[in-house]
């Protein structure tokens, strides 16, 4: 036999945490692949990246493609360059941005070279 028990745990006591309690960083892919048309919205894949930094305020916005950088103004993000996540890693400031982060965004169209994964 099983018995049950009533808790009462006081609402005081809780907070929910939202977005802005953590530190969050998006990875934004603007390899040349990036400027293909997305004839559904009438925007390159690049451009509906950056759309999301404009809905969300990011602490860490970094560009990444053969190399990557910390960015300060996406108006001037250009696609440009091969598909290499591991450049993340290898330029400190934005390899720092990936390890302070609590929350990370990672965007790409997807064309990876299954290489870059493992690593």
């Amino acid at each position: 036999m099983t018995s049950s028990y009533l808790v009462t745990i006081p609402k005081a006591d809780l907070k929910l945490k939202t977005v802005k309690d953590f530190i969050t960083g998006i990875f934004i892919d603007n390899s040349g692949s990036t400027s293909s048309q997305l004839v559904s919205i009438g925007k390159n894949v690049l451009q509906a990246e950056l759309s999301i930094c404009e809905a969300t305020q990011f602490n860490h916005v970094v560009l990444w493609n053969t190399s990557a950088k910390l960015c300060t103004n996406i108006q001037s993000a250009r696609p440009d360059g091969g598909t290499s996540p591991t450049a993340i890693f290898q330029n400190e400031s934005t390899k720092q941005a990936f390890n302070k982060s609590d929350v990370i965004v990672f965007v790409t169209d997807g064309e990876i070279d299954n290489g870059s994964v493992t690593q």
